[in-house]
């Protein structure tokens, strides 16, 4: 794609140049400038067609690769086995104000801060099954890109689109101190790339009024976990 475009831009100047130079072999100086001036707005328009169409594209590129990318965990399965209310993550007590370059990134960060700090905070462990044949290419997930969102919550491809989708139900809550469990040790992950099953362990603040989450991983939505009740192990 990034090569067309090279090649509309050299075509552009060369039949910009071409036009101009003819214009002033075969017209008048005047009729020549006219032409010349004429051709140059010719190429701008057809330009910012193409600039626009290329735009476009790339924006569908990156939705289907995105979509390629969550594939690998479409009609994913979770086992719980615990929730338990936590306090919120140590992070969360650090001062970083001082931090911004300005009062109004300042202010967003301390009313997100005051958001997360008022927050009702599970630590939840459960295992999640990718299925065992996932569509695409990619093999592996990365946990770096799970979010828990509203149980109700649209996939994010199509929350776009849906004008009844406010603010609150489209909401994600990122996942803190996150810990693979391993033998039945909870380890600091080296790397966010995994393959197969895995089991987790982290930390996440919710609405008081939030009773059930999803995973979302890109445009997939997987498993169910409800809140506050402790589950009894079992895929859902």
């Amino acid at each position: 794609m990034c090569r067309q475009f090279l090649q509309y831009l050299l075509a552009a100047l060369f039949v910009f140049l071409v036009a101009t130079v003819a214009a002033f072999v075969y017209l008048p100086w005047w009729q020549a400038l006219l032409a010349s001036g004429l051709t140059f707005l010719l190429v701008i328009v057809a330009g910012k067609l193409l600039i626009q169409s290329f735009l476009a594209n790339i924006g569908e590129l990156a939705k289907e690769l995105l979509t390629m990318n969550g594939k690998v965990l479409r009609g994913a399965t979770i086992e719980v086995h615990t929730i338990e209310p936590t306090d919120p993550p140590a992070a969360l007590s650090q001062d970083l104000t001082g931090e911004f370059d300005n009062d109004q990134d300042r202010r967003e960060f301390e009313q997100e801060l005051e958001r997360l700090r008022s927050a009702k905070w599970y630590r939840i462990e459960t295992t999640i099954f990718p299925q065992l044949r996932s569509e695409g290419t990619m093999t592996h997930w990365d946990i770096d890109d799970l979010r828990l969102v509203r149980s109700t919550a649209k996939p994010s491809a199509f929350a776009e689109t849906e004008p009844d989708q406010d603010a609150a139900e489209a909401e994600e809550f990122e996942l803190y101190d996150l810990e693979i469990v391993m033998n039945g040790t909870c380890e600091t992950p080296e790397t966010s790339k995994f393959y197969g099953p895995q089991r987790l362990r982290f930390k996440v603040g919710v609405p008081e009024s939030v009773s059930e989450l999803t995973f979302r991983y890109f445009f997939e939505q997987f498993g169910l976990i409800r809140l506050p009740e402790r589950l009894l192990p079992g895929r859902r």
